[in-house]
């Protein structure tokens, strides 16, 4: 172990940027991943980064090397970088992190988790959080997913197993949250899980939607027979099931087609799955695999498809729906997590079961059998975007409250710099 941490800490170099600004608070951003990455944490983290750079002196925490943090940009709005190495022994890593933290003199840490369980918080020892905590900082963190409670092991272990480990994982994700002040989640609907699953800290969770929308998207009105799904190609997105039910209901529409876009998740199987699918039904001419695609030419898709698709198996909330839903796309998607709180079925858009590819195909029958149908949804999931003030200036606000209100000079005063 040692020897991997001598090689992960010589392999990596602590950067300093920009000079702080005097006399004006340091908060740590923490993620797992690289910042260059388009996930849902790293756009997030992206968007608070730029737009938070002229209240706070910003640090960060991920997993992207100097070369790359400052080939993206976004080591111009931060003073300082520590490089977070998930294959590292996180308990060491941990500590080297809060004397990091504390000799930058940073006054609040923001953790933000990719699911409940991230940054090891199943366990007593290994979370960097408490650790962090302890050296009298203030830590708050986002928790990007609260799906399963039973997230720390992976889906093909026995319920027995599940069961037996669960009360394991439970204490170790309640001595994380016992060392935050506040955790964040991204919809109602995780709130309520997590306000469910952790009743004795159910006061230290509260919402703020994550966003990138500037809230004055025009509504698109031309609007093309293209079904359009976004998303990382993975088994939790769901695109098999997309595919599927498209299959079931294709010779009945023969004018559409379904255009999929996303970069494959490492490691998966579901971009031979999906062709194995395509060839089996003879859909070659119409259904595409675009792979990973620009974010100009993602919002140009999600302003003419005719229908937007998001068969998720789990979602936080569901950043590429929110998008089309401002810009008046009719959607079909998953009755799962985040979502619920955009779609109201049969009103803002249709929901079917989550892994029913038959479900699926008849919510997806019913908005391709009627144009009303669709322009009616499409206005009032616009509306209800709006209403929800799911927009960036709205985020950005939201979490400059929360800092200030936790950056209090009695809040600091048990600091030790």
């Amino acid at each position: 172990m040692s020897n991997r941490w001598e090689v992960v800490r010589d392999s990596f170099q602590l950067c300093h940027y920009g000079a702080p600004m005097p006399s004006v608070r340091r908060v740590a951003l923490c993620m797992e991943y690289p910042i260059t990455q388009w996930g849902g944490v790293e756009v997030l983290v992206k968007e608070l980064v730029a737009g938070l750079a002229s209240d706070f002196n910003l640090c960060l925490v991920s997993r992207d090397a100097p070369e790359s943090l400052e080939a993206s940009g976004f080591s111009r709005h931060v003073i300082a970088h520590f490089p977070w190495d998930s294959e590292a022994p996180y308990r060491l890593q941990a500590g080297r992190l809060a004397e990091w933290l504390r000799d930058e003199r940073v006054d609040l840490v923001h953790f933000h988790l990719g699911g409940t369980y991230a940054f090891r918080t199943r366990s007593w020892s290994q979370s960097p959080i408490p650790i962090v905590a302890r050296t009298g900082i203030p830590c708050i963190a986002t928790n990007h997913g609260a799906f399963s409670l039973f997230d720390f092991c992976a889906p093909r272990r026995s319920t027995a197993f599940r069961l037996l480990m669960l009360p394991l994982a439970w204490a170790g994700r309640a001595r994380t949250l016992a060392a935050l002040r506040s955790e964040i989640t991204v919809s109602d609907n995780d709130c309520a899980n997590m306000r469910r699953w952790y009743p004795p800290f159910k006061s230290r969770f509260q919402r703020i939607y994550h966003s990138q929308l500037t809230g004055d998207e025009p509504a698109s009105a031309a609007r093309d027979n293209t079904i359009f799904c976004l998303g990382t190609i993975g088994p939790r997105k769901g695109q098999t099931f997309l595919v599927r039910a498209f299959a079931l209901i294709a010779e009945r529409f023969p004018d559409w087609t379904l255009h999929i876009a996303g970069r494959k998740d490492a490691g998966s199987r579901e971009v031979e799955e999906i062709e194995r699918i395509i060839a089996a039904h003879g859909l070659r001419d119409r259904i595409r695999l675009l792979g990973a695609i620009s974010p100009d030419e993602a919002a140009e898709r999600l302003r003419t498809c005719g229908v937007f698709a998001m068969p998720s198996l789990a979602e936080g909330l569901g950043l590429s729906l929110q998008e089309a839903l401002v810009l008046g796309a009719p959607a079909v998607a998953s009755n799962v997590g985040g979502i619920r709180d955009m779609i109201i079925p049969g009103q803002t858009g249709l929901l079917a079961r989550a892994g029913s590819p038959e479900e699926l195909a008849s919510a997806m029958a019913l908005l391709l059998g009627s144009e009303s149908l669709r322009e009616a949804l499409g206005r009032a999931a616009r509306e209800r975007i709006l209403a929800l003030r799911m927009n960036r200036s709205a985020m950005l606000e939201e979490h400059r409250k929360l800092y200030t209100s936790i950056l209090q000079p009695d809040a600091l005063s048990c600091v030790n710099h």
